[in-house]
């Protein structure tokens, strides 16, 4: 109990002195033109089924298009797909999220998600069979960030090596939380080296081994809520612009999902 107390009170003090996703951001329209007007890339996923107990690896593309300050993109694998709409922001836009995989339907209870952004009001509606089966409304804060735009946001944040670390509230359309994220810079090879443990495939670890001066971005929870969920995601994009996303992990070890770029 002790213990527990002291670690409530360290992580409160430690969040209290770590700057607001806000107060580093800066111009937003700025951050977009990281982008190239066209770039279209090839992932492998290696993900854990928890139906059969087994894992699976599947390849999904990415394909971008920015026009000035909007930005188009469509992420799509067997199992789902996802397109999103962005205009002057790297933090909130339009959502579609699709899904195919049986499993995956039966587990959610949706086959469809739509978001967008009304005035600052988000708002989600979620469709089985091209029926309505629920919806749910935030209202936006200026520190927020959808959670579907957490790789566009830290691939911008990658051009300014100055933000080491930051705080962010984190929305999460599949549950309805608003989550307090901490945000950490690394290089590839410092995160590696401690995350030892993590069983990589073995065609990822040879691929980042390559990039050891690639920067990684790890998000995790804050205050008491990582005292139940103490794990970290991963995010790692090239060192030098465009910074192309390299690959993402994360969640417990033993069921942590991988992905990382094959092409080109």
């Amino acid at each position: 109990m002790r213990l527990t107390l002291m670690f409530l009170i360290l992580s409160n003090f430690v969040a209290f002195a770590q700057p607001r996703l806000m107060a580093i951001l800066g111009s937003e329209t700025e951050l977009l033109q990281i982008f190239p007007a066209e770039e279209k890339l090839t992932y492998r996923t290696d993900q854990f089924v928890q139906s059969t107990n087994q894992r699976r690896q599947f390849e999904g593309t990415i394909e971008t298009t920015r026009q000035q300050n909007t930005l188009r993109q469509l992420a799509s694998n067997p199992n789902s797909s996802t397109t999103l709409s962005l205009e002057g922001t790297v933090r909130f836009g339009s959502v579609e999220n699709r899904f195919r995989d049986p499993e995956a339907v039966k587990r959610l209870g949706y086959d469809r998600i739509v978001t967008r952004l009304s005035g600052r009001e988000l708002r989600s509606q979620k469709f089985e069979n091209g029926r309505e089966v629920g919806n749910h409304r935030w209202q936006m804060e200026n520190n927020a960030v959808d959670g579907d735009m957490i790789a566009i946001l830290l691939r911008t944040l990658s051009s300014r090596p100055s933000i080491q670390t930051f705080l962010a509230q984190v929305f999460t359309k599949w549950d309805g939380g608003n989550y307090e994220m901490q945000f950490t810079r690394e290089k590839l090879k410092t995160v590696i080296e401690r995350e030892r443990q993590t069983p990589f495939p073995a065609a990822m670890r040879r691929f980042l081994n390559q990039f050891p001066d690639a920067v990684s971005w790890s998000m995790g929870l804050t205050g008491p809520a990582a005292l139940f969920f103490p794990h970290k995601f991963y995010f790692v994009f090239e060192e030098s612009a465009p910074h192309r996303l390299l690959g993402t992990w994360g969640g417990p070890p033993e069921r942590s999902s991988f992905t990382w770029l094959v092409s080109p």
